[in-house]
């Protein structure tokens, strides 16, 4: 039993115990979370800057989900354009065949129709509802090459972008807070112009005409160079949208250490600690049970 005189040691043996046991408790509980809180109650003096830096991962996060949401439409286009380019070298080498010569004009007819026709449809490819050639209007087709909407072209023929319904506005996106990128192709761009209207002069060409089909095949080569010049634009935007997601990744990847060290229990130290305040734990539990193991004969 404990004795008066000795009672105040004891309370303080009693109290201390449950101060450790409290600690043990609660580095316990660090380990199992991994957390060195979980408030910010307990982490006051560093509240502001974890809260900066939360909320930087989070605008990192946006700028990374936009950019490859954008990213995706520029490989959408750019997929686009060399389908184009296909199209139109295999136009190409069909006027190319007729010059100097007297092939069946309505062959060439129908080449050039079709490849009218498939240009039109490129022109107004989509990216899940985007229509990727309109420029910020990307609600509706761009393009339509019907009669309807462009007249047939002949020789000697006038630049044309009747087919085209879009505007000429620019899309662009937020790749940061002081950086804008654009990133959209208009099918009013010049390569498309020539490429349209050169293939619409050849499939309206009747009876055959020599200076018509020299004519188209200049457009062609001024076509086919300027797409050459679009996809390398394109080819540098997209590497700009993927240098902007690497540069956000790795901003992330340095907050998120920074946060780590502010909140998340480092296990090997805390379990180092918790081992040293087990041990102090038993230690008070062994002096209480000397405490109270004491009797009256232990004094006389």
């Amino acid at each position: 039993m404990t004795r008066v005189a000795t009672f105040s040691n004891y309370q303080n043996l009693l109290n201390m115990s449950m101060n450790v046991q409290s600690d043990v408790s609660s580095k316990q509980l660090d380990i199992a979370s991994g957390k060195i809180s979980e408030n910010y109650y307990d982490l006051a003096s560093s509240t502001n800057l974890i809260l900066d830096l939360e909320h930087s991962m989070s605008t990192s996060q946006q700028y990374i989900d936009n950019a490859e949401q954008v990213s995706a439409q520029v490989e959408a286009t750019y997929a686009a354009l060399n389908s184009m380019v296909d199209v139109m070298a295999n136009f190409t080498s069909s006027v190319t065949a007729s010059l100097g010569g007297t092939d069946d004009v309505e062959e060439l007819n129908a080449t050039a129709q079709a490849s009218l026709e498939e240009m039109g449809a490129l022109l107004n490819q989509q990216y899940g509802d985007t229509y990727l050639f309109g420029g910020t209007d990307t609600g509706q087709a761009p393009v339509d090459v019907s009669s309807a909407s462009y007249s047939a072209q002949t020789y000697p023929s006038t630049v044309s972008t009747d087919y085209y319904s879009g505007n000429d506005e620019t899309r662009s996106f937020h790749a940061d807070d002081n950086y804008e990128i654009n990133y959209a192709v208009t099918a009013n761009e010049s390569a498309f112009e020539k490429a349209i209207r050169a293939m619409s002069m050849m499939a309206n060409m009747n009876p055959h005409d020599e200076d018509a089909i020299a004519e188209a095949h200049d457009l062609m080569n001024e076509a086919t160079a300027e797409i050459a010049a679009l996809q390398a634009e394109v080819s540098i935007t997209a590497s700009n949208i993927e240098n902007t997601i690497d540069a956000h990744t790795n901003a992330q990847l340095i907050t998120e250490s920074m946060l780590g060290d502010l909140t998340e229990v480092d296990v090997a130290e805390a379990t180092a600690e918790l081992n040293q305040l087990q041990a102090q734990l038993e230690a008070s539990f062994s002096a209480i049970s000397n405490a109270t193991s004491l009797n009256l004969i232990d004094y006389l």
